[in-house]
């Protein structure tokens, strides 16, 4: 694992990542209410509009600073100046959008509505441009959240009339698709590959008989002493380290020198990987990794529709 990515996995404390799962889980439900503003708009009822629009907002307001916690703290971690640069100015974009699409939602305003498509492309264009490879692409999904949101918002806004062209809107949901599905797998790799199963053994001198004091050269014997479930991460200084997070004996005080049970052996290594398997499922959920899934399957919903 590069310092960059073990950076990312440990940069968020517990708090941070517990905002970060809640604030996912709302800007799903702010999906489901883009579309509920499309049906209402199709409908005309305007009382119904403006006091989705309201709702909308303050949810917006909120999320938003939420995420715009977790942006900061990003660009903060991005030591390559041009992509942090160009990272506010995405989001700057985004939020212009999404200000001028309330616009055109609450007055009827074409021009804010035009301003709303513009703004709303040029701040997601930034995030699916990264390349799908890049190997800091995990800092930048809380961005590509808000991009992403946004620009679907604004896309589902659109009356019909004044809808963008169709394969405008099947590129951009497509590349909001990939790029967001190629940062969940990159730190879905990130994680997998820091949780290790390590085999702890030692090589221990042993009399061909126990019972003789002395007697014939004693035999090197190798001796498996534990299994343990551990996890790789990048200190301060820069230096890999290994953190063992669970310990599962194979000896069991016995006498190194008499013969090992196999089925210790293999229950201690079953229970490790278990350990394993368990470790990964528990940070990628700390994480909030699958709720990120959940908005990913809802946006290539869209391309489906």
């Amino acid at each position: 694992m590069s310092n960059g990515e073990a950076t990312f996995i440990k940069g968020f404390n517990d708090t941070q990542f517990g905002n970060l799962l809640a604030l996912l889980s709302n800007v799903s439900g702010t999906f489901q209410l883009g579309g509920m503003f499309l049906s209402l708009f199709l409908t005309s009822d305007t009382d119904k509009i403006l006091d989705a629009i309201k709702q909308l907002q303050q949810d917006l307001e909120r999320d938003f600073k939420e995420l715009g916690d977790l942006i900061r703290q990003q660009i903060h971690l991005v030591i390559d100046t041009v992509n942090r640069d160009a990272m506010a100015l995405a989001l700057s974009r985004s939020d212009i959008a999404a200000a001028r699409i309330q616009d055109f939602l609450a007055r009827n305003d074409i021009a804010a509505l035009e301003t709303a498509k513009t703004e709303s492309i040029g701040g997601l264009r930034f995030f699916t441009e990264l390349g799908l490879t890049a190997p800091d692409l995990p800092f930048f999904m809380p961005g590509l959240i808000k991009a992403g949101t946004i620009r679907i918002f604004v896309i589902a806004s659109q009356p019909i009339d004044l809808r963008e062209p169709r394969p405008v809107i099947v590129d951009d949901v497509t590349a909001i698709t990939s790029s967001f599905a190629a940062m969940i797998d990159a730190i879905k790799r990130n994680v997998d590959a820091a949780h290790l199963v390590n085999r702890l053994s030692h090589n221990v001198l042993c009399p061909p008989i126990q019972e003789l004091v002395s007697g014939p050269p004693k035999k090197k014997t190798f001796v498996i002493d534990a299994f343990a479930h551990e996890e790789t991460f990048t200190d301060d200084a820069g230096n890999e380290q290994n953190m063992r997070l669970a310990f599962f004996d194979v000896l069991n005080g016995n006498n190194p020198c008499e013969p090992q049970s196999s089925g210790d052996i293999k229950a201690a290594q079953g229970a490790a990987i278990q350990a394993r398997s368990q470790g990964v499922t528990d940070e990628l959920a700390f994480m909030g990794i699958p709720v990120c899934e959940q908005i990913l399957g809802s946006w290539r919903g869209l391309l489906a529709a």
